[in-house]
């Protein structure tokens, strides 16, 4: 017990000294944008430098969200968090180091360049060290904890979206083949539409930039191309929900063979001990919660994080206005953080509706199978009240979860606003 205590201590040490030198780097390199050299440098160096740097801190902070004593800082965390350094100090030896002669290097450099390397080395250096010295998780730590699905399990649930098989009443190769075909032109078309999507905003500024200058041919050239681009990426998207829809069919049939079969392996006094009405309920909820993952995950965020980044470095590269892609890029990392942090503190909420969900779902189940036992010992009334009892339970579970989410809406919406003021 002692020495638990020392190492949460120690532990919480460490993750105050993580979170703040990842503020005091970001604050420092937000002035070194605009009082260092760097800020003549070509564009695509300030944008890599910021880009490295709001990593690290992105990383730093689901690091210390997710487990604040250290507890579960496993190698892959560990790994992480020295990428992160590492990603740091290779951002600033790009933007002062990299493509640069000898005489323009000492021409050009100030302290202020020199002073951000010398940081960065030693924030490595910390970062390894800290990864040295914390102890790993012990076997008793992982005990007390909830299991989680191996990595394997995951990629069993998650592999007929990507690579579906054949269904059972078409158990052939050609429908296995088709279904493939089907998983891989709707990632191909998220792609093309994320594409029109992007050139859609450049060709009607072209159209009004002729229409200004009177160049009417041209005019209506880019306009004509503007709204082949609009219908072509609404044309993608509903094609990509048809081709999506026969694939999370597919993948719903293999998914609810994979967990009948489970349940069948299972041992008698499982069998006799079940909650039915829980039982059925989480296997319903499982396999839906593995369509809204490669809904909102694959075809929703992926491409929207590459849609933001690339929007970045158009304003950049493109409209030569480093200033806007600056106040983009940190409107999206505060609302990505905002996110998290909510989604994370929701997440009790959702725990706790899903457990009154199944509560009242095997109550009503398990009262109506032993209908005659209920019936012998006349505990209709009290079958009543205890029903009641977790239906109310439910609903104000589900208010909480209204709310909270009520609550990252408005938020969000703040942001968008407030991205939306700063940028015009």
């Amino acid at each position: 017990a002692k020495s638990g205590g020392i190492r949460a201590a120690n532990s919480s040490k460490f993750t105050k000294i993580s979170t703040i030198s990842h503020l005091l780097i970001l604050a420092f390199f937000l002035l070194d944008l605009k009082f260092s050299s760097l800020s003549t440098l070509p564009v695509m160096f300030t944008i890599i430098y910021i880009l490295c740097t709001s990593f690290s801190s992105f990383t730093c902070i689901i690091l210390n969200l997710r487990d604040p004593q250290r507890q579960r800082f496993s190698s892959c965390q560990r790994l992480l968090y020295i990428a992160s350094s590492a990603a740091l100090l290779y951002g600033g030896l790009y933007a002062v180091v990299f493509d640069r002669d000898y005489e323009s290097f000492l021409s050009e450099t100030s302290s202020w360049d020199l002073c951000a390397l010398v940081a960065l080395v030693m924030y490595l250096l910390v970062s390894l060290w800290e990864c040295k010295m914390c102890p790993y998780p012990s076997r008793a730590d992982k005990q007390d904890e909830t299991p989680a699905l191996s990595r394997k399990a995951i990629f069993t649930m998650l592999r007929p979206y990507f690579w579906p098989d054949a269904v059972n009443d078409s158990n052939t190769y050609d429908s296995a083949m088709l279904n493939r075909v089907r998983a891989i032109l709707t990632y191909v078309c998220v792609a093309l539409a994320k594409v029109c999507t992007l050139f859609a905003p450049i060709l009607i500024g072209r159209a009004s930039t002729a229409l200004s200058r009177s160049e009417y041919h041209e005019c209506l050239k880019y306009s004509v191309i503007y709204s082949t681009a609009i219908f072509t990426a609404n044309f993608l998207k509903e094609a990509q929900g048809l081709l999506y829809l026969k694939v999370s069919q597919t993948a719903f049939v293999q998914l609810s063979e994979i967990v009948f079969y489970h349940l069948h392996s299972l041992s008698l006094d499982w069998h006799l001990n079940k909650k039915l009405g829980e039982v059925i309920r989480s296997m319903d909820r499982g396999i839906s919660a593995c369509d809204s993952i490669m809904k909102f995950l694959f075809l929703r965020l992926v491409p929207t994080i590459t849609e933001c980044i690339m929007v970045v470095i158009i304003f950049a590269s493109y409209f030569k206005h480093f200033a806007l892609s600056v106040a983009v890029f940190l409107f999206v990392f505060i609302y990505a953080v905002l996110t998290i942090v909510l989604t994370l503190w929701r997440r009790r909420f959702r725990k706790n509706l899903s457990k009154s969900d199944n509560d009242w779902h095997g109550r009503c189940t398990d009262s109506l199978m032993n209908f005659e036992t209920v019936k012998y010992f006349t505990a209709e009334k009290y079958e009543m009240v205890q029903f009641s009892d977790t239906v109310k339970r439910y609903q104000r579970q589900n208010v909480a979860v209204e709310a909270s989410i009520s609550l990252l809406n408005v938020l969000q919406s703040f942001l968008f606003q407030a991205c939306l003021f700063t940028s015009l």
